[in-house]
This record gives C-alpha cells, structure tokens and sequence, in this order.
C-alpha cells in the first residue's frame, strides 16, 4: 500500500518498487530527495546487468571466437589498417554479432546479423536496420597485435572491459536522467498547475525523474527478452519507442496521485469558514484587555 508523505519530506518513505505505479511516482516526487537518488541508482544498477547479461551473451562469444581467424601480425598506423590476409572473411557471427575482415576484396554475402562490424583497409564500417556508419582510423593511432596476443589479452582481461562497460552504462543513466529530468521540469509546472497542485521546480524536477524509472525498467524487460530469443530486433526498437511514451505517463500520473493543496482551493472569505469566538460574540475584540481578561468583581 502506498502512502503520501508531507510536502517538507521529512517523514521517511519506503523506497523499493514505488516506480511501479503512479502513487509510488508521487511518494517519490515528495520525499527526500536522498530517496530519489537511492531509487535512481538500484534502477540503473540493474538496468546494467541486463544490459551486462545482453553483451555478455550475445557478443562476447563471437569477439572470443574471432581472434582464431586472425593473422600473427595486426597493426594500425597512420590510419591504415595492415592485415596480411588479403582475402575478405568472415571471422565469427550469430544472430546478433557479426565480426568481418575486408581490406583489398568485398565479401560476397551481405548483413546476417543485428549489428555488423567490418574492418577495412581505412576505417570500420556499421551496419544494423537503419544503415551504417564509417569510422576512420584515427591517424595519431598505432598498435600492434595479432592472434596469440588478441586471445591471451582477451582472455585475461574480458571481465575488466564487462565491468568498465557495467560502470558506464550506470554514470551515463544517471546522467541522462538528470538532463532529461531537467528539460521535462517545466512541462510538469505546468500540469502541476492544471491539476490544482502546488508547483514548485524542485517537486516537478523530481516527478520528472521519478517518472523516468519506470520507462528504464520496462526498457531492461524488452533488453532481456532480446538477449534470449523472445523478441528480435524490430521488438527491441519497438521496445525503445514505447520507454520514451511511458515516462511521460508515468509523469503524468504521479502528479495526478499528488493531493490537491487545499490551500490553493479554500475561499478566505466564505461566511462558513469564520470562526466565531466568545469575545467576537460580546462585541468586544481580542485586542481588549476588558474582553480578555477574567475579572470576578466585574459586572
């Protein structure tokens, strides 16, 4: 059962699950901020473990496999990229990865999986569903590798770059919240205000990212039905379109559990709110010291 805190926020909240539904979106909205942050971090830890999950399934095995294919000596420099395999290849895919080699000769297949990475002689090419992306290689760039260092690297050192890919999937939810927080702030005025509630930025500020938690839950449901074959790529998308449209519900339906201030609503001038006093009814004011005193010998 969810309940509303006082507008100081100084009473203390439960803070597990209120994303869930718009009262927990409103509890959120009016308690302490501390609470907020609380929440904001548990939902972006456990968005970065499905995501973790995802790219732990999906793309590490094809980025273990592909180092097999590689020559003994790989180097970049000067923005050309020395690959002593002419010949194009493919060097691991599934379903969701699809890692490639083409520096002199084009493959003869086209894109088998989601995401398609390709190197080439000056730049790594993209592909996925909405087209592809060209990235040079950077001229200031210089390494060396090849097959035996690639394998013992990334077997070494894999679960550093999972648990780096962890941190910033974290520090960059976070951050964007904020933003967006920030910019939706002034939409919530003003349904605050529509609504017959109290605005203040610092409550709108907060149902803004309250209502942003729910969106990044749903979107961590469709991301691990990705990761196990229950949805493909155009659901994911889907998925991603629909986040968006749930943080403005979610929004919206905070401010409206919010409880009316009944300031903004009382009439200082209705008859029937005026309280009528022992003093107001001798005519006499409880400014006056004849009214107000308790004098036994007067008449």
């Amino acid at each position: 059962m969810v309940h509303t805190v006082e507008a100081t926020g100084t009473e203390h909240t439960p803070w597990i699950w209120l994303p869930l539904s718009g009262g927990g979106v409103a509890v959120l909205a009016r308690g302490r901020i501390g609470t907020l942050w609380r929440t904001q971090l548990l939902v972006a830890v456990a968005a970065a473990a499905v995501a973790g999950f995802c790219v732990w399934t999906s793309w590490f095995p094809v980025i273990a496999k592909s180092f097999a294919g590689w020559p003994d000596v790989v180097k970049v420099e000067r923005g050309e990229l020395n690959w002593s395999k002419p010949e194009a290849k493919n060097l691991a895919e599934n379903g969701f990865l699809s890692l490639s080699v083409e520096v002199d000769s084009p493959l003869v297949f086209g894109q088998t999986a989601d995401l398609q990475i390709t190197a080439r002689r000056f730049a790594v090419i993209l592909e996925g569903l909405f087209g592809s992306i060209q990235i040079p290689y950077p001229a200031s760039l210089r390494f060396e590798t090849g097959r035996v260092v690639g394998t013992a690297w990334w077997g070494a050192y894999s679960w550093v770059v999972l648990l780096g890919t962890l941190i910033a999937i974290i520090v960059w939810l976070i951050a964007i919240w904020w933003v967006v927080s920030t910019a939706y702030a002034p939409i919530a005025v003003i349904w605050l205000v529509l609504l017959r509630r109290r605005p203040t930025l610092g409550l709108a500020w907060r149902l803004a990212a309250a209502g942003l938690l729910f969106g990044s839950l749903w979107m961590s449901v469709c991301l691990f039905l990705y990761a196990t074959h229950v949805i493909q790529m155009p659901g994911l998308i889907a998925g991603f379109g629909l986040h968006l449209l749930v943080g403005w519900i979610w929004m919206l339906w905070g401010a409206a559990c919010i409880p009316i201030d009944s300031r903004a609503t009382k009439n200082p001038f209705d008859p029937k709110k005026i309280e009528v006093t022992p003093a107001s009814k001798s005519g006499r004011g409880a400014s006056d010291p004849r009214g107000s005193s308790s004098n036994p010998f007067q008449k």
